[in-house]
């Protein structure tokens, strides 16, 4: 899937995301660096992804790209706190949204009608 069309496609439907609230906030505190809360980002990844082999890594126009559950570690865990970007199913249904500075939400793409 060609890059361009993987940024359109992610961004044009951020507003028909129902973003997943914890306590009163859709935002997830994950840490960055050596502060960094691994196991939570990659359990809420699985969650998120558990009938996904391949996700698609959303990054800019020309960068994002799809990768598979084996490429996490290397794709996301080392960008998070460096820049913000997303993940989705293929299906584009299904989101993660992390921010640059150490949060990240969780949702999922409403049915409008």
């Amino acid at each position: 899937m060609d890059s361009r069309l993987i940024y359109s496609v992610v961004n044009s439907d951020t507003l028909n995301i129902n973003w997943r609230i914890k306590s009163t906030n859709e935002w997830i505190y994950i840490g960055t660096g050596s502060e960094l809360n691994k196991e939570l980002v990659l359990q809420v990844i699985e969650e998120a992804y558990k009938n996904d082999e391949k996700i698609l890594l959303v990054l800019g126009r020309t960068t994002s790209k799809l990768i598979t559950k084996k490429d996490i570690e290397v794709e996301v865990l080392n960008r998070i706190g460096q820049i913000s970007f997303k993940l989705s199913d293929l299906s584009f249904s299904n989101f993660i949204d992390f921010a640059q500075f150490d949060v990240m939400r969780v949702g999922k793409k409403l049915i409008v009608q």
